[in-house]
């Protein structure tokens, strides 16, 4: 008995490299759209500022999150503009 011969027509290679720049595109996107959603789920940083440092050569400026914005001026600092 014989095999029954393929009949599958061969691969187009242009149409191989379209079909994975498109999954490349895909891919991109994907990865775009979850580094987006990441960062809206980042609290934004609030600037705050003080007049002297605490130690020389320490900082005067700083960006801090917003649950620590009283701690920090009740440190001595304030908000930044």
């Amino acid at each position: 008995m014989s095999k029954p011969k393929d009949t599958t027509p061969a691969a187009n290679p242009a149409d191989e490299a379209e079909a994975k720049a498109k999954a490349e595109a895909a891919a991109k996107a994907q990865a775009d759209a979850d580094a987006a959603a990441a960062a809206a789920k980042e609290p934004k940083l609030v600037k705050m500022k003080r007049s002297e440092p605490v130690h020389a050569g320490g900082p005067v400026t700083a960006d801090v999150h917003p649950d620590e914005v009283d701690n920090w001026i009740a440190g001595g600092w304030r908000r930044a503009g």
